[in-house]
């Protein structure tokens, strides 16, 4: 019994030593073995993004193309679930309600807690319209609809 333990030891250390390690995104989740099932079509619709003019305003001038970061906020005084989205340091919007929801569920199904996702976003708008004024600016996400949380393969 002590000499098989002991060998499953050996082989588990020789293993971790030599096999290729998981290369992850800068976005580093903390968890190795889940990733988001995006695309890299930017088409998912966030809210809110009224709310944030400024920092995507900012952000727009660097470029279209981002990644963004999808983070749970269950101290929201609003909504539990909610499931702000990060670009950068900036908070530029939130997913839909129902979205937030089926995430946080995914995520707890998960055993996921305290990490952020990223995906690609890509930030529409402020042109000058005929009239002068400025368009709002918007937000679409890389994600699939429904969201979806998958091992890493």
């Amino acid at each position: 019994m002590l000499i098989t333990l002991a060998l499953g030891v050996l082989i588990a250390a020789l293993l971790i030593a030599f096999l290729p390690k998981t290369q992850l995104t800068p976005s580093e989740t903390g968890n190795r073995g889940m990733m988001l099932d995006v695309k890299e079509w930017c088409d998912f619709d966030i809210v809110g993004e009224g709310s944030y003019q400024d920092a995507l305003g900012k952000l727009s001038r660097d470029s279209d193309s981002h990644v963004a970061h999808l983070r749970p906020e269950p101290e929201n005084q609003f909504d539990k679930n909610a499931v702000a989205v990060y670009i950068g340091y900036d908070k530029v919007g939130y997913l839909p309600k129902d979205d937030a929801k089926a995430y946080v569920h995914e995520l707890n199904s998960a055993g996921i807690r305290g990490f952020m996702f990223a995906c690609p976003a890509y930030i529409s708008g402020g042109f000058k319209k005929d009239d002068g004024a400025r368009a709002h600016f918007g937000v679409k996400l890389g994600i699939k609809d429904p969201i979806r949380i998958l091992p890493m393969t």
